[in-house]
């Protein structure tokens, strides 16, 4: 698969569903849309929930019409943990845009999509969860050109990269650069804009926190973007790009995610 062109709309990927049932030792079994048995199917990898892109639109006219016939089944992987009831909603829509209500049948979906939200099969219909994120460690760990362990000195004491600016990550970053802990480290923060950021206040944190850290994470806003090497950002958004060199030559690499309530959801956002 191109990686490249998974970066860019509709955001589509190899389906890596392929790669984790064969090293489970599951036989997996590919046919041509002529060929395929009743019950086969269709996957779609997204690498990114775009909420203005008409999946179905994508779907050959062809295979849209066996899938409506019960031949296959439409599957979305996506592993990402962003509110399925939102995604479910959606994908709703769309089936009723296309008059193809049939996909979302509560008693035979022919529309089903996996996602990587631990919540997703308590208040969804269309949507069940899938730890896919386990998966690709594991071939990360089994598979790649990982660190190796030495006992050399090392150049730093740790990797902290941020490339997406968000505020979460900024109340963590500014602290490592405000007292000046980024110097000990391979630090980086590109202030990658999205627009669909959150204002800062915004964030279901206590108000006090917030105000203490806003001129702290202005400091750290203004001074970015914040670079540890000498790679693009569109590489640094790259599952295939190893920063090898980064961790051989650090002690400490931590990897923090955030999962804050942003949209009132009880853990579903």
């Amino acid at each position: 698969a191109n990686f490249s062109d998974s970066l860019e709309s509709p955001f589509l990927d190899y389906p890596r569903i392929f790669y984790y049932l064969k090293e489970s030792n599951f036989k997996v079994r590919t046919h041509t849309i002529e060929n395929a048995p009743r019950d086969s199917w269709y996957v779609l990898h997204l690498n990114f929930f775009d909420h203005t892109l008409d999946y179905l639109d994508l779907i050959p006219e062809h295979i849209m019409k066996k899938i409506n016939q019960g031949y296959f089944k439409l599957v979305m992987f996506y592993q990402e943990a962003d509110n399925p009831a939102v995604i479910e909603q959606r994908l709703i829509e769309l089936c009723e845009k296309h008059n193809n209500k049939s996909l979302y049948n509560l008693h035979d979906p022919k529309l089903i999509f996996f996602s990587g939200n631990s919540e997703a099969n308590k208040q969804t219909v269309l949507c069940h969860y899938w730890p896919e994120i386990e998966y690709m460690f594991r071939r990360s760990v089994n598979f790649t050109k990982a660190a190796r362990y030495s006992t050399n000195p090392r150049a730093k004491k740790f990797v902290c990269l941020n490339r997406v600016h968000k505020y979460w990550r900024a109340c963590i970053a500014q602290e490592l650069y405000n007292n000046n802990f980024s110097y000990h480290g391979y630090f980086s923060y590109l202030n990658i804009q999205q627009d669909d950021i959150e204002p800062f206040t915004a964030m279901p944190l206590d108000l006090d926190f917030l105000n203490d850290q806003a001129p702290h994470v202005t400091t750290l806003l203004n001074a970015a973007p914040l670079f540890a090497d000498n790679i693009s950002p569109s590489e640094a958004n790259n599952y295939s790009t190893l920063c090898t060199e980064l961790y051989q030559t650090s002690y400490f690499n931590f990897t923090l995610e955030s999962f804050l309530d942003m949209d009132s959801s009880n853990g579903l956002g």
